[in-house]
């Protein structure tokens, strides 16, 4: 275990080492579509597609889509996921112009030890407008805390992809209504379940010192005396961490967030 002291009111630490490799599974798109009959009629054997496309525009899948959705495996990259619809009235004619088609970029993460990204994404067909399609990602997974016997998940904040921009956390987010209760020097052990790189841990009192273990999956800090004589304004605490482990772009980066209270 490794850590680097800090200044008052933040504690960072760096892995010196990269976190082993591993098998990277496949994400997962599951994508759905459904008809707003309330928008505008549609005539019976209106079938919804999507199309995937990978790095160049290269069709990597394309789907009919059912009732019941559809579900891609898809290696970690950046795809471009485009929904449509044809009439197929009587059988789907490869030359009926794709209908009301809508469009949004997905990335895929994968990382060893199951924690491949899975990402939903559903689109909406509204009479002869182009249709909405909305994305959500299970990645990063949770972020459990625990102090003592009593644990919490930490509440995701900002979820940023590599690009130049800062990660940074809001004031009023992320936060959560639960708060662990802690002592000076009470060890405070953080879970993410996949290995990371780097940690900034924001809003503690005091100086102190992270560890980490298990390739960064695991981080602890001691709560300073500080902190718990200074509890108004020193309980609101944010993680920014940034990932690392086999199929994890370099540069990605997420924001949690919890709260303290002195025990007692």
């Amino acid at each position: 275990m490794r850590g680097i002291a800090a200044s008052s009111a933040v504690l960072f630490a760096a892995l010196a080492f990269a976190a082993p490799a591993g098998a990277a599974g496949p994400g997962e798109l599951e994508f759905s579509a459904r008809f707003d009959a309330g928008a505008g009629p549609y005539a019976a054997g209106s079938t919804p597609f999507v199309t995937v496309r990978g790095a160049g525009g290269k069709v990597v899948a394309q789907r009919r889509v059912g009732a019941g959705g559809t579900v891609i495996s898809l290696p970690r990259g950046t795809y471009r996921v485009t929904a449509y619809w044809r009439p197929c009235e009587g059988g789907c004619d490869p030359d009926d112009l794709p209908l009301d088609h809508c469009a949004r970029r997905v990335s895929i993460h994968t990382a060893g030890r199951g924690a491949s990204e899975r990402v939903v994404a559903a689109a909406v067909f509204r009479g002869g407008e182009a249709c909405r399609m909305s994305v959500n990602s299970d990645w990063p997974p949770p972020v459990v805390v625990r102090a003592g016997r009593r644990t919490l998940n930490a509440n995701r904040g900002p979820y940023c992809r590599p690009s130049p921009e800062t990660c940074t956390p809001l004031p009023s987010q992320p936060s959560t209504k639960r708060r662990l209760p802690v002592r000076a020097g009470t060890v405070v052990n953080i879970d993410f379940g996949v290995p990371t790189r780097r940690l900034l841990l924001d809003g503690i009192c005091g100086s102190g010192r992270l560890r980490y273990s298990d390739a960064g999956r695991r981080w602890s800090f001691t709560v300073p005396r500080a902190t718990t004589s200074s509890m108004r304004t020193c309980h609101d605490i944010k993680l920014t961490v940034t990932y690392a482990g086999p199929g994890v772009r370099r540069g990605v980066r997420a924001v949690f967030g919890f709260d303290l209270r002195r025990a007692g």
